[in-house]
């Protein structure tokens, strides 16, 4: 069962600690193990701004006219979404993560990724990210959903299982909290 604070100040506290490890698809990183996973893509815009912990300049670069016509891409979405998350806009976040786990189960999508492990990962890290937001939302029945949906689709990512234990456990008096970039 999951179980966290609901304390608003707590979770208000945890954010400002650190405890949230952002690592990026495609670069070597190791996860910090206890602590809350979110994916972005480095190769897509916003993903330097991401890594560096530059959360407000990642958002302006996936809003920005010459980014917004790629709406529709996963790689905007998934870091737009992430993005949003770190900077606490639930709603916004939340429509994000909605449009990266749609188009990464969309089936024309599946033709950019012909692997099909490859597309198993891309889904099961968009699941991932939302049910990290679900999850500091508490909404735990939904982050519950989205992780087992993010584990039958790569039971081996690393990611995925650092979540799964870090729902699990009750939450420290710190509370869940946001990125360092690896």
């Amino acid at each position: 069962m999951f179980t966290r604070s609901t304390r608003r100040s707590t979770l208000a506290a945890g954010l400002a600690a650190m405890g949230m490890c952002l690592l990026a698809v495609g670069a070597p990183a190791q996860p910090a193990p206890g602590k809350l996973q979110l994916r972005a893509i480095i190769n897509a815009p916003g993903g330097d701004s991401l890594l560096s912990g530059n959360y407000d300049a990642a958002i302006r670069e996936l809003n920005a006219p010459a980014v917004a016509h790629q709406r529709g891409d996963m790689g905007v979405s998934t870091n737009l979404c992430v993005a949003l998350i770190m900077t606490e806009q639930w709603d916004a976040a939340r429509t994000r993560c909605d449009e990266a786990v749609s188009i990464a189960g969309y089936e024309q999508y599946a033709h950019s990724f012909p692997a099909k492990r490859e597309r198993n990962e891309l889904l099961a890290l968009a699941y991932s990210n939302r049910a990290v937001l679900a999850w500091l939302r508490n909404q735990t029945d939904t982050a519950a959903s989205d992780l087992a949906r993010a584990y039958r689709l790569a039971p081996g990512a690393d990611f995925i299982a650092a979540n799964w234990a870090r729902l699990n456990v009750q939450s420290t008096a710190s509370g869940p909290a946001v990125a360092a970039a690896h």
